[in-house]
């Protein structure tokens, strides 16, 4: 009778520790997890949109200065510039809800926020100056762009870093005490039936209905723990590698491509090669090879050989604007710039979209699915422990009702 109520004090004791180590590792797990869901990864896709909604309010106001400077603004390319300036602001203040009260971060996207009002009236200062045929009207644009450069980029790139930083601490949190709970679980297991062998031997009665409840009951904790953990660990990893490293090269390229036409722009302007369109030229095939080699399944790779034929029809016809510039054809390179240089960057854009579309699923999906996968655990961890303490209680009562 002794050795029972002993080996029923063990067994209690083991299944509360595991239920109080799992349960708390399963909170965290899964309140990390929706604050990835809600907070976290939307934000992480905001802040590259941001970048990208920047870089196109350049392309588009120095491709409406260009068209000013010739005559007649082109309209389509204000209204591209303005749309692409209110996305602008939307992306700040989206990211600014998201955002936990990292006060450091909040503060650089009130700069962002500023730096937005400061760059969007140096741009019409310098508007009006192209319509007034100010020789300084070039020099007020640059200023603008620059604005974007100092006051927008640097302060985008801290709060990627925060959030990045933040995504991967949500990651690991709660990983260690439910690796231990599981491992606790997994003892407790083989404490019971090691319970239910001695039990056998003393009793000769192989069969103890709450013993195979306790034990039923710890066996699917421990499921319960190996499944959520792995399927959660698993979707986030991929929802990190497969999509948003490919939703940051891909922003990467449309910014890159929009830096390629605000350098042209400024290059025609100035009749002069002392504007670098070179070198944010020259990465434009490095970002496509990236996302090539981040596309994991069959849309993927289409899109991403799609976008590479994209890119080299934008390439050529840049090619030849920049021939046309170096050979002092102004007029013509204007002309190639508003006709095939356009049509070739829209497409490349199409492209980018799809390629961005594709990839931001596959981050939500992922990070949907890891919420899924940990959403029950908490509850199983708990209630799981409870009816296996119950099971142990009941079968040794009934063992030692032998006695009596």
């Amino acid at each position: 009778m002794g050795w029972y109520r002993l080996n029923a004090v063990i067994a209690v004791v083991a299944i509360a520790a595991t239920a109080i180590v799992a349960t708390t590792g399963a909170f965290l797990m899964r309140s990390a997890t929706v604050s990835i869901q809600d907070n976290t990864a939307p934000s992480l896709i905001a802040v590259q949109g941001l970048s990208a909604s920047v870089a196109e309010a350049n392309s588009n106001a120095t491709a409406a200065f260009l068209s000013a400077a010739e005559g007649e603004e082109d309209r389509q390319r204000r209204v591209a510039y303005l749309d692409a300036l209110r996305r602008s602001a939307e992306e700040t203040e989206e990211v600014a809800g998201l955002i936990d009260d990292d006060e450091a971060r909040h503060r650089d996207l009130k700069d962002v926020a500023v730096a937005l009002t400061s760059y969007s009236g140096s741009i019409e200062a310098a508007r009006a100056a192209v319509r007034n045929g100010d020789p300084e009207a070039v020099d007020n644009l640059t200023t603008a762009l620059d604005l974007t450069g100092s006051g927008v980029a640097d302060s985008v790139a801290r709060v990627t870093d925060a959030n990045q930083q933040r995504f991967d601490n949500q990651l690991t949190s709660g990983m260690w005490l439910t690796l231990i709970g599981l491992v606790l679980a997994i003892g407790t297991l083989l404490l019971l039936l090691r319970m239910q062998r001695r039990m056998f031997a003393l009793s000769n009665r192989l069969l103890n209905p709450g013993m195979l409840l306790a034990t039923l009951a710890v066996l699917l904790t421990v499921v319960a723990l190996t499944f959520s953990f792995l399927a959660r660990q698993s979707a986030l990893v991929n929802a990190s590698d497969g999509g948003y490293d490919a939703i940051a090269a891909t922003s990467r390229l449309q910014a890159t491509a929009n830096d390629v036409q605000t350098a042209l722009s400024l290059r025609l302007l100035g009749g002069t090669s002392d504007v670098d369109v070179e070198s944010p030229f020259a990465s434009l095939s490095g970002d496509v090879d990236i996302i090539a080699d981040l596309a994991d399944s069959n849309r993927e790779q289409a899109a991403a050989q799609a976008l590479e034929v994209r890119l080299s029809r934008y390439e050529s016809a840049t090619n030849d604007i920049l021939f046309l510039a170096e050979q002092g054809d102004t007029d013509a390179a204007i002309d190639a710039f508003r006709g095939s240089g356009f049509s070739t960057f829209n497409g490349l854009n199409t492209s980018i979209e799809s390629v961005l579309s594709d990839n931001r699923a596959q981050f939500t999906d992922g990070v949907d699915g890891a919420a899924s996968a940990v959403n029950p655990l908490p509850l199983l961890t708990l209630v799981l422990p409870v009816l296996a303490a119950i099971g142990v209680v009941f079968g040794v009562q009934r063992r030692l009702s032998d006695y009596q």
